[in-house]
């Protein structure tokens, strides 16, 4: 995703808790070993720690500005404990997914899956 849109993804996430804390496992030392090809330039990114909530490992391009994450990631990230989690921003848009049997008869007013991605990458 851009850069520029991971922050309010974090922040949204972790305005609208879905549970408890989750206290964050430690990094493995070989995640930071890892060689990722950005998949828009095809170039070598950057492979950091994230120094917010979670403890993640990220891969960054800053030729194309993208932050790769893995499969479970953006979740550690939002449950994570923090003074920030819970805390909602009235102007913020609620990031959710829906899920179970009934999830397709929802009648709030929470963005689709589909709704987020086509505001941050102009799908649609």
């Amino acid at each position: 995703m851009p850069c520029a849109a991971f922050s309010d993804v974090v922040k949204s996430r972790r305005a609208w808790p879905t549970g408890p804390p989750v206290p964050p496992t430690p990094i493995d030392p070989r995640d930071l070993l890892r060689h990722i090809t950005c998949p828009s330039c095809r170039g070598a990114m950057d492979v950091h720690p994230y120094y917010g909530p979670g403890n993640v490992v990220i891969d960054t391009c800053g030729q194309c500005y993208l932050v790769w994450l893995d499969h479970g990631e953006l979740k550690e990230i939002a449950d994570a404990p923090g003074q920030d989690r819970g805390r909602t921003n009235p102007t913020a848009p609620r990031v959710s997914l829906p899920s179970g049997p009934l999830a397709a008869t929802r009648d709030d007013t929470r963005p689709t899956l589909m709704d987020v991605l086509d505001e941050l990458f102009g799908w649609g």
